[in-house]
């Protein structure tokens, strides 16, 4: 929609924008005056959500996000049916019981008029017991449900109070205000007051209670965790006790004894190969005292060497034999010198000398044999006894190995349940010491006071919003109408919803006696008669330019005006001495015919078509109408205009004019009349104007501005746009001049 529409529609509603508006702000300034006067009270709170000046138990940052949270909880809380129902008790508890109540009943309304002291104060200890438990009254016990009614009577109901209730932060600072407005500034003082109070005794025991439970869960958790630590304490020391583990360098210990046996059993090994040899010494000594006492006896030079390098030998054995049997170049020097005994015992072999040995009795090398034996037996002994105590010492350190990493396992389950225990147990401390500070942080630091001003009334402003709103909602309302309205109201609507040509469009005017000689005869001092003259002249312009005799004009639907549109547009021709010819073809509804009062005669060439006569000699100029038989024309009033009237029926052109040559009709007339009209039954619903369609040069449609186009209007508009030039366009009827941008 323009602006320009919006704003001739809103001109058109003049009265309506200016009317409304004066009656509400009337009404305002009227309630204005006879409104009660208002008193406000306002209590701040400071909250400390934003500051660090309570004391501080642990570190604790301000988040001003979580801050935020925190003031809308408090909000929230204190609108709470909890909160409010603690307000509502002592509002009723100071009503019941003070001389001078903030709200009295009328003794009809009051349902305590009737009701003893006694039964007053038994309503009173109601009130304080709930408030002493801060408990609420319950609706299912009748008895307190009375009392709740008793509540909604002195208007004292947390959602009655609301209504002029308001908390709020102060902007971005630790502050809330809580406002009240009433009737009595004692009432607004004490409402604002007895609520912080409350909400504070609420929250300290939200908060007591909360921290109460969190110092019982700790304690709890500080015992459970004490308990574990104990259990698997106790199991690491019976376990050190039973496998020996108690000592912390246990496995040092017997590592240490491992190297020193293993010293030990290497000197066994060692001292076993030197009594062997010493053994095999001997052996030789008595098998060479044997052979002595066969072979005879030998040189004692040779003896004595002998002796000399047996003993060496013997002496070097036993250095060997103590040092490892390790060193290369002693076991070098002692085969040499076994190399040289074996020389000079051949020498004293080839000296066949009975030179004697130094007489060593065979009887004494036997018992050193014997006892090297024994010795060696011990050694053996020994050393079997040394390498099994080593065997147990080396499957005690694999077994330790084992254990030390089981009681490691032990030792770090401790270690773990210890950690649990202590951040138990701080925990415990710092909620014990918090539950020592539990109470509100929130503290009143501005308490309500009486206002001895009321409210502003603020007159003006009432007013001047109650002309705003109600100039705003009615031009809201009108612009909705507009938009709603469908229908199509001015030429540049018609041309958006029916996208057809528009010829010209005709004004509504009034057409009861309408006396069309008289209307042109000049002016008629009527502002929308004499705009129909001029736009009805546009559309015989656009006729005269079409170069069309035979015009057919129809519409859509009934009830368009095209009869009217017919009639005007004869008559404002024949003011331009243009002769035309009206044929009433619309068989459905012969209005034409009835208005001119017209004899029926169309049909009369069903009977008389052989007398050609009748259809095709048009009326001279001073030619008088026949009543009976001869030419089917009549006369009207303007003799301008003359008109072939029909019956009404139910018969279609074609069924009429079957058989019949109204073409020639048609073609002789035109030589007579400057213009002949056709009018076609209502295309929705007949097809009369699609048969007579070939006898027209063009096709008018009528449209009515206060008309809705439907889906089947459209099907005919289609029509329309599809005849290819024979269509010369549409004029719009019955437009309002209010609905036009001029």
């Amino acid at each position: 929609m323009e602006l320009a529409t919006i704003f001739r529609l809103l001109v058109s509603k003049i009265w309506i924008l200016i009317i409304i508006p004066i009656v509400a702000a009337v009404g305002a300034y009227l309630f204005s005056l006879t409104a009660d006067k208002k008193y406000r009270s306002t209590s701040l709170l400071t909250t400390g959500f934003t500051t660090n000046e309570k004391v501080q138990i642990a570190d604790e940052r301000i988040d001003l996000w979580v801050a935020g949270v925190k003031f809308d909880n408090m909000i929230e809380r204190m609108n709470s049916e909890l909160v409010m129902s603690m307000l509502t008790y002592h509002l009723m508890v100071h009503d019941l019981t003070s001389e001078v109540p903030f709200r009295r009943l009328k003794k009809e309304e009051d349902p305590l008029a009737s009701k003893s002291k006694e039964e007053i104060k038994a309503i009173v200890e109601v009130f304080e017991q709930k408030i002493a438990k801060m408990e609420m009254l319950s609706s299912f016990d009748p008895k307190e449900n009375e009392l709740l009614e008793l509540i909604k009577k002195y208007k004292y109901a947390g959602w009655q109070l609301k209504k002029t209730l308001s908390i709020n932060r102060a902007r971005s600072t630790d502050f809330v205000e809580v406002n009240f407005v009433s009737e009595n500034p004692l009432l607004s003082a004490f409402i604002v007051n007895t609520l912080s109070e409350q909400y504070i005794r609420y929250d300290s025991s939200l908060k007591t209670d909360i921290s109460d439970e969190s110092v019982k869960f700790f304690s709890e958790l500080v015992n459970e965790k004490k308990k574990i630590l104990d259990e698997k304490t106790l199991f690491l020391d019976k376990f050190k006790s039973s496998n020996n583990l108690l000592g912390g360098d246990f496995l040092e210990l017997k590592s240490t004894q491992i190297v020193d046996y293993e010293l030990l059993r290497q000197e066994k090994l060692d001292e076993i190969r030197s009594k062997k040899l010493s053994i095999a010494d001997v052996t030789d000594q008595i098998n060479s005292l044997s052979a002595t006492a066969t072979t005879g006896t030998s040189s004692s030079e040779t003896n004595t060497a002998i002796l000399q390098i047996r003993s060496k030998i013997n002496d070097l054995n036993q250095i060997y034999i103590n040092g490892g049997s390790k060193d290369q170049e002693l076991l070098k020097t002692i085969t040499n010198l076994r190399a040289q005994l074996q020389l000079e015992m051949n020498k004293l072999a080839e000296s066949g000398t009975d030179t004697e040995l130094p007489k060593v009795s065979k009887e004494s090398l036997l018992a050193k044999k014997r006892q090297l034996e024994l010795e060696l037996e011990i050694t053996q002994t020994n050393l079997a006894s040394l390498e099994q105590t080593l065997m147990n010492l080396k499957s005690s350190v694999s077994g330790s190995a084992s254990k030390k990493s089981t009681t490691e396992a032990l030792e770090r389950d401790v270690k773990t349940a210890s950690d649990e225990y202590l951040q138990a147990l701080e925990k415990y401390n710092t909620e014990k010491n918090k539950s020592l500070l539990s109470k509100s942080a929130i503290t009143i630091t501005q308490r309500g006071q009486p206002n001895p001003s009321p409210e502003s009334s603020k007159t003006v402003l009432i007013i001047g919003l109650a002309f705003m709103g109600s100039l705003a909602m009615c031009t809201f309302v009108i612009i909705v109408i507009e938009f709603a309205d469908q229908r199509i109201k001015n030429p540049a609507k018609f041309e958006t919803y029916a996208d057809l040509n528009l010829i010209g469009w005709i004004n509504t005017i009034t057409i009861n006696n309408l006396d069309l000689k008289s209307l042109f005869s000049g002016k008629t001092g009527d502002e929308s008669q004499e705009k129909f003259k001029h736009f009805l002249r546009k559309i015989r312009f656009e006729v005269e330019n079409s170069g069309a005799k035979v015009l057919m004009v129809t519409s859509t639907k009934k009830g368009e005006g095209k009869t009217f549109m017919i009639l005007s547009l004869a008559y404002s021709l024949s003011l331009l001495n243009k002769r035309s010819l009206i044929i009433d073809t619309n068989f459905r509804n012969n209005s034409l015919t009835k208005l001119l009062i017209a004899k029926p005669n169309f049909q009369k060439m069903l009977q008389e078509d052989n007398d050609i006569k009748l259809l095709t000699s048009p009326l001279s100029k001073n030619e008088e109408p026949v009543s009976n038989g001869g030419n089917i024309i009549s006369r009207t009033s303007d003799k301008n205009i003359d008109i072939i009237g029909s019956s009404s029926g139910s018969e279609s052109p074609s069924e009429i004019l079957a058989g019949r040559n109204f073409n020639a009709m048609i073609e002789h007339l035109r030589n007579t009349y400057d213009y002949i009209f056709l009018e076609g039954a209502s295309l929705n619903e007949f097809s009369d104007t699609k048969e007579l369609m070939s006898f027209a040069d063009k096709v008018i449609s009528v449209f009515a501005a206060d008309s809705v186009l439907k889906a089947i209007d459209h099907e005919s508009i289609n029509y329309f746009k599809s005849l290819n030039g024979v269509f010369m366009g549409a004029i719009l009827n019955k437009v309002e001049s209010k609905d036009v941008v001029q």
